[in-house]
């Protein structure tokens, strides 16, 4: 046994030495390849400024693409109709969409409206912009500290002519927390977090939520913002038809002034509202097989979405616009059970 001692301690020396080998090799081709890896970056983050500054000159608005962004609300992630059983065949637009675009299957967003909106807009994490924590109510003052350029104020920097349809829920109390204070050349939706589709009136208080925001003196709200009676009209086909007059008008421009548009429609937030003029015949056999109530006027509020969504997209494509667009379509935080969502 003695004799067997040496051996042993020479084996475990030598294994020693090769594990030692190893990892010296391992960390070798590590920073080898975080050498080469940022080199890359770097090379590419070149380029890519390169690419970003001759695409974006200031003294040339052709080279600039639009961006057009139709944001919804409450849309639960597979209460589309390519990823959930019960609702296949409710989202027939935006399941073809989907086949000529790029699918985002990990997109991370906030759990609630108003942080979600502020993270869009910003670029920030909510916590660092101080939106992280609630929902801003009717009655409630606080808002998107004005410290933070939205995106809209950004591209004010390159020329772009930028409208907002649909929801704010960034701060309503004082007129610097409009949207018109915050970049946007006109907004025309609501400015709150929840109302009724039909009525237009504030789930939390009888007062009507639907404003009209014009071209004007954004320290005089009585000049630019007005509150109009749309009643009656249900806000999915308002949303739409005030995003296709802004498409008309830049059909009919002749400078063609790069465009951002911000579309946030209602639907399928709660209140559980779908809309009563639509025909609903083609789909009609899938709606009887979801047997939970608010599950399928969820499946109703989704389908009017898509026809909306279709709406937009062919004016996009007949009016040229699209031929020079980024377009996005996206759920800003999720759905929920107790509303039909799954």
């Amino acid at each position: 046994r003695s004799e067997r001692l040496p051996l042993l301690k020479d084996k475990r020396k030598k294994k020693v030495s090769k594990i030692k080998i190893l990892f010296c090799l391992f960390v070798h081709v590590l920073l080898l390849n975080i050498v080469i890896q940022s080199k890359i970056l770097k090379d590419y983050g070149k380029k890519y400024a390169n690419f970003y500054t001759k695409t974006f000159k200031q003294s040339d608005p052709v080279t600039k693409p639009n961006i057009i962004f139709i944001l919804c609300d409450d849309l639960a992630y597979n209460d589309v109709g390519w990823a959930m059983d019960d609702f296949k065949g409710i989202t027939p637009n935006l399941d073809n969409l989907k086949k000529k675009s790029i699918e985002l299957e990990n997109y991370y967003t906030q759990h609630i409206c108003t942080p979600a909106r502020a993270a869009l807009l910003t670029g920030r994490y909510p916590y660092k912009t101080g939106m992280q924590a609630s929902v801003i109510f009717a009655t409630e003052t606080w808002g998107l500290p004005l410290e933070f350029k939205i995106l809209p104020q950004y591209l004010n920097d390159f020329n772009y002519q930028s409208f907002a349809v649909g929801k704010w829920n960034l701060g309503h109390s004082r007129v610097d927390q409009l949207p018109q204070s915050r970049g946007f050349d006109k907004f025309y939706g609501y400015l709150t977090s929840d109302e009724h589709y039909y009525s237009h009136t504030n789930l939390a208080s009888p007062y009507v939520d639907f404003m009209d925001g014009k071209s004007g003196n954004t320290t005089d709200p009585q000049s630019t913002y007005e509150c109009v009676n749309e009643k009656g009209k249900y806000s999915a086909n308002l949303h739409t038809n005030r995003a296709l007059e802004y498409i008309d008008e830049w059909e009919k421009s002749e400078e063609k002034v790069p465009t951002f548009l911000y579309l946030a429609f209602q639907n399928p937030h709660y209140p559980l509202e779908p809309s009563n003029k639509i025909d609903y015949s083609s789909v009609q056999s899938i709606l009887d097989e979801i047997k939970d109530p608010d599950r399928q006027k969820a499946a109703r509020l989704v389908y009017s979405l898509d026809i909306e969504v279709k709406r937009v997209y062919e004016r996009l494509e007949s009016s040229g616009m699209m031929d020079n667009s980024i377009l996005v379509f996206a759920g800003d935080n999720g759905g929920g059970p107790q509303e039909g969502g799954s």
